[in-house]
């Protein structure tokens, strides 16, 4: 019987130890997501000898993919999917789908509204070339503020969030704005019908996630961000996730409409000045699209180098 409680900071180190040997690793999966997420899906682990389980109980009762080392695992031991039998999995990363679909009776289909991009570090730090011409132009012309960088510490928390508060007013204003261009798509985020959120939940979602990193940022590990100001006001933000073997993470990012390229800005002068970066990251994972047109074109106009594909698994009858 698998225990599960609330995913909570105390079990933090505890848990990136079984992340840290997870063979295909997902930004879904860090502690930081976790966390951040926690209240809006209820969510729960529960710890095994070999694996991590994850829960979800709002809006309603569904598994995540287990963390930790798939390959050495037995996974009719310790109930684990035998206890589920007859519920879905979901965001399952494609080594473990594929995996299970020849060693079990667990049947996988492609979620792609799941798939996590990834890029090349290199690549998003420099802009380099014809296929970032667009990019670059925008960067350069943000570049004409004056503009000044900091890392982020826990001193600067309440008006990032202040800001977040603001640029959330911003985005719902703006929906009846029908004007297309490069700085609009980065932020766009106008669901579907019958994808994985509606749009005023998936917002909701990102408000809570961020202001749960925020109010405990020094008590995470891992977690870094930058902040751009321009006439002592935050211009741009984002906040990342060093917690992969050679990838960053970005789990948010944001700029304000009213300077040209913040986004492109805050995007390059991240990277550029994340300490000894070229020494350990290969990839930028910049998460999901969950389906949304809008999104999944920014997400596309970046020049991905791969993805993290994501499989739904129903389990059958063992």
């Amino acid at each position: 019987m698998l225990n599960f409680e609330p995913i909570s900071l105390d079990k933090q180190q505890l848990y990136n130890k079984y992340f840290s040997i997870t063979p295909e690793q997902s930004a879904d999966y860090t502690f930081m997501n976790l966390f951040g997420l926690k209240d809006t899906y209820m969510l729960e682990w529960a710890f095994t000898e070999k694996l991590v389980w994850i829960r979800q109980k709002s809006p309603y009762t569904i598994y995540w993919a287990p963390v930790g080392d798939w390959f050495d695992t037995n996974f009719c031991d310790e109930m684990s999917p035998c206890e589920i039998s007859g519920e879905s999995i979901i965001r399952i990363p494609k080594e473990l789908a594929l995996f299970w679909e020849k060693t079990t009776k667990i049947k996988v289909k492609e979620s792609r509204d799941e798939w996590e991009y990834i890029y090349d570090f290199n690549e998003l730090k420099t802009l380099p070339g014809k296929k970032f011409h667009n990019k670059k132009n925008l960067y350069n012309q943000f570049m004409k503020n004056d503009f000044e960088y900091k890392p982020i510490d826990s001193s600067m928390v309440d008006k990032i969030f202040d800001f977040e508060s603001k640029w959330e007013i911003d985005e719902l204003n703006s929906n009846t704005n029908t004007e297309s261009n490069d700085d609009n798509t980065e932020s766009c985020e106008a669901f579907e019908k019958g994808k994985l959120l509606s749009h005023e939940v998936r917002a909701e979602a990102d408000v809570t996630m961020i202001k749960t990193l925020l109010d405990n940022w020094d008590s995470i590990n891992n977690i870094v961000g930058g902040v751009i100001y321009i006439n002592k006001k935050i211009a741009a933000y984002t906040i990342a996730d060093l917690s992969m073997r050679d990838t960053i993470v970005v789990h948010s990012e944001r700029g304000d409409r009213d300077y040209k390229g913040s986004y492109q800005a805050i995007n390059r002068l991240f990277l550029e000045n994340l300490p000894d970066s070229d020494n350990r990251f290969k990839f930028v994972n910049r998460e999901q699209d969950v389906g949304d047109l809008g999104l999944r074109k920014a997400k596309m106009s970046y020049n991905p180098v791969g993805y993290i594909e994501k499989y739904q698994g129903f389990c059958t009858d063992f």
